[in-house]
C-alpha cells in the first residue's frame, strides 16, 4: 500500500540561537524552537489518529520526548500527507504569532521576516522493507531542493535601525516591561521574543564563570561556622550595594551545595557581582547604559574585596574570568538513517529520545554547575564554568559510547561500527561578546568532524578552542582516544595531565614559544620516538611541568589534527594545556 512520507523542518535554528547577546537569549531561542517543534509533533500525531499501519510519527519517537528535534518525519495515508503538513505548518505559524502578541501586547501584527522558517515535502511510495530506503532517499532529495528554493514573503519595511543581534532584520521598540538597561537595545521583534522566553532563572556568563568559586565558598562555610560568620558581612554589604544599582541580577540559584543561613545571595543573585573587577564605573556605564553613583560602586568593590579576602584566608582560589560552551553532535547520523528500514529508524528514534533523557539526568546529578540549553540525543549545547568543561565533555562523550552498545546505532557508524560523536569546547572570557563564543563552538564542531589524522580518519574528535580577552589564542583538535597511550586515556585526560609540577602555579608562558622555536628539530627526531619523547619531556619539565606531562604532550602532538604539517605538532595542545593550568580553576 502506498503511503506519504513527509519531512517537516524548522530551518535557521543554529542562526536563531547563535544570534544572541546573552545566555537568556540563547535559552529563549532554544525554548521557542522546542515549543514549536513539540507543537508540530503533537499536531501531526493528532491528525494521524485512526490511520492504519505503518502510518505514524517516525521522528520524534513520541510527543512526550524530553526534547524534540527541529526535523519531524511521519507516514500518512496516500494523499493525506500534504494536507497534514500544510495544516501543521499553519499551527506553528499561529503559535509564533501568539508568542509575539504575548511579548508586545499591542494588538497589532508584528513582522518577523523569515521566522519561523518552515519547509516540508511529501513523497509517495511503498514503505515495505525493500522499498522504504528509496522512499526515504527521495524525501531527503526533495527537502534539499526545497531548502535551496528559498520562499520569501513580500514585506515592506520603512528605513529603520537594524537589529544588533540579527543585522538582516529591523529593530523595533522594546516591549512594555523591559528592564531599564534593555530599553535602548536595538533588537528585532524575534529578538525580543526570545529575550522574554529565556528571561526566567537563567544565569549570565559572568555568574556561570564564578559558580565554582561560589560553590567552594558555600561548601567551606557549611563545614566551618567561623567561615560562614566571616562571609555574612561582605555578602550583606554586597547585596546592599547591588540593591541600589539600577541593573538586573541573576535569578538562578546554585543547586549543588546546601546554603548556610545569611549566605543565600551568594548562591543566587550575587553570582555576577562577587569580583571587585565587576565594580567599575566605566564598565557598568558601558554594559548597562547607566550613570552609576561612584560612591555606590566603591562600596560594592570594597565588599567584593572583603569577600575575596575571606576566600583567600580559607585557601580558595579567586574566581576564573572564563566560562565554557560545550557542544556535541553525533557523526554521520543522517547517512546512517538512510541505510535503515522503517522499523529500525523508529528504534533509533527511541534510542535518541532515551539518550536525551540520560543527558539531562547526567548534568543534573554529576555536573550541577553546568547549565543545559538543550539536549536532543543527537546534539547538545551547555554552558559551564571553565574548570568543569573538559570533565563535562568527557562525560557526555562516554555516555554516547555506552548508549550505542545495542540497537541500530551499534552498527550504524563507519564500517559497521557504533555511531560516534564529535565535541567542541570553547573557553571564552566573560567580558567577550557571547555571539563570538557560540560561533566558535559551531566552528569547533565542524573542525572536529572535518580535520583528518595522518591515517585519514576524521570525526569522533574533540576540538578545544581558547578565546582569551583579546581574541583566540589556542586551538587543538584531537581524536577522542589518541593512539599510543599506555592506559587508553582520552583526550581530555591527556590535556589535564599537562599540568605544572609541585610548587608551581602554572606552566611557563615560554613553553609554547620554545616548542615553536624547536619545531623543526623535533620533527627531525620523528623517526626516533624514544628520543623525541625524552626531548619533549625535558622541555616541559624545564617550564614547570612533570614527566607525565611530557608523555601526554608527546601523545597529543602525535595525534594533533588542527595543523596540516606532517609529523609531531605539540604546540596547539601545549597552549591549551597552559590555559587550563592558569584559568580552569
Amino acid at each position: 500500500m502506498p503511503v506519504d512520507l513527509v519531512l517537516l523542518s524548522l530551518g535557521g535554528v543554529q542562526r536563531f540561537i547563535v544570534e544572541s547577546r546573552s545566555t537568556a537569549d540563547v535559552a529563549g531561542a532554544s525554548k521557542i524552537v522546542q515549543e514549536l517543534a513539540g507543537l508540530a509533533a503533537h499536531a501531526v500525531q493528532r491528525r494521524l489518529v485512526g490511520s492504519p499501519e505503518p502510518c505514524g510519527l517516525i521522528f520524534p519517537a513520541t510527543v512526550d520526548a524530553p526534547s524534540v528535534t527541529n526535523k519531524i518525519a511521519f507516514l500518512a495515508e496516500e494523499g493525506a500527507g500534504p494536507r497534514i503538513a500544510r495544516a501543521t505548518a499553519e499551527d506553528v505559524r499561529q503559535a509564533w504569532r501568539d508568542r509575539l502578541q504575548e511579548t508586545f501586547k499591542t494588538g497589532q501584527p508584528t513582522l518577523t521576516p523569515g521566522t519561523p522558517d518552515l519547509a516540508w515535502v511529501s513523497v509517495t511510495g511503498p514503505a515495505t522493507d525493500s522499498d522504504y530506503g528509496a522512499l526515504w532517499e527521495a524525501a531527503q532529495h526533495e527537502m534539499v531542493g526545497r531548502r535551496r528554493t528559498r520562499v520569501f514573503e513580500p514585506v515592506e519595511i520603512p528605513q529603520k535601525k537594524l537589529c544588533a543581534q540579527s543585522p538582516g532584520l529591523p529593530a523595533v521598540a522594546a516591549p512594555r516591561g523591559a528592564l531599564p538597561h534593555e530599553r535602548n537595545e536595538a533588537l528585532s521583534a524575534a529578538g525580543w521574543a526570545k529575550r522574554r522566553a529565556g528571561s526566567e532563572r537563567f544565569p549570565s556568563t559572568v555568574s556561570i564563570a564564578s559558580s565554582v568559586f561560589r560553590s567552594r565558598l558555600l561548601q567551606r562555610a557549611g563545614a566551618d561556622p567561623d567561615v560562614a560568620a566571616e562571609l555574612r558581612g561582605p555578602v550583606r554589604e554586597l547585596s546592599t550595594a547591588l540593591n541600589q544599582l539600577p541593573v538586573h541580577s541573576d535569578r538562578s540559584t546554585l543547586r549543588s551545595v546546601p546554603t548556610p543561613a545569611g549566605l543565600e545571595p551568594l548562591a543566587g543573585r550575587l553570582g555576577a557581582w562577587v569580583t571587585p573587577e565587576r565594580w567599575e564605573v566605566a564598565g557598568l556605564a558601558r554594559e548597562y547604559d547607566i550613570t552609576p553613583d561612584e560612591h555606590l560602586v566603591r562600596d560594592g568593590r570594597r565588599a567584593a574585596g572583603a569577600l575575596a579576602a575571606v576566600a583567600r584566608k580559607a585557601g580558595i582560589a579567586a574566581p576564573s574570568a572564563y566560562f565554557a560552551v560545550v557542544v556535541q553532535d553525533l557523526d554521520h547520523l543522517g547517512r546512517a538513517l538512510g541505510h535503515l528500514d522503517l522499523d529500525r529508524q523508529r528504534e533509533v528514534s527511541h534510542q535518541l529520545s532515551a539518550l536525551a533523557t540520560q543527558q539531562k539526568e547526567l548534568l543534573e546529578t554529576q555536573h550541577p554547575l553546568a547549565v543545559l540549553v538543550y539536549a536532543g540525543g543527537d546534539d547538545l549545547l551547555a554552558f559551564c564554568p571553565a574548570a568543569a568543561a573538559l570533565p563535562l565533555a568527557a562525560s557526555i562523550r562516554a555516555q554516547v559510547r555506552a548508549a550505542v552498545t545495542t540497537g541500530p546505532l551499534a552498527t550504524a557508524g563507519a564500517d559497521g561500527a557504533a555511531i560516534t560523536a564529535s565535541t567542541g569546547v570553547v573557553f571564552a572570557h566573560m567580558s567577550n561578546p557571547l555571539q563570538g563564543a557560540l560561533r566558535s563552538a559551531r566552528t569547533a564542531i565542524a573542525d572536529a568532524k572535518s580535520a583528518t589524522s595522518a591515517s585519514g580518519r576524521s570525526r569522533n574528535a574533540l576540538a578545544v578552542v581558547v578565546r582569551r580577552r583579546g581574541g583566540e589564542r589556542a586551538r587543538t583538535v584531537q581524536p577522542w582516544w589518541p593512539p599510543g597511550t599506555e592506559d587508553g586515556a582520552g583526550a581530555t585526560e591527556l590535556l589535564s595531565r599537562i599540568r605544572p609540577g609541585p610548587g608551581t602555579d602554572v606552566l611557563s608562558a615560554a613553553l609554547g614559544s620554545d616548542l615553536e622555536r624547536d619545531e623543526a628539530s623535533l620533527r627531525e627526531l620523528d623517526g626516533e620516538p624514544t628520543l623525541l619523547r625524552a626531548e619533549l619531556t625535558r622541555l616541559v619539565q624545564r617550564h614547570g611541568g612533570t614527566p607525565e606531562a611530557g608523555k601526554a604532550l608527546y601523545t597529543l602532538g602525535r595525534a594533533e589534527r588542527a595543523v596540516t604539517a606532517s609529523g609531531i605538532a605539540p604546540v596547539p595542545a601545549a597552549l591549551v594545556a597552559r590555559f587550563l593550568s592558569q584559568e580552569a580553576r
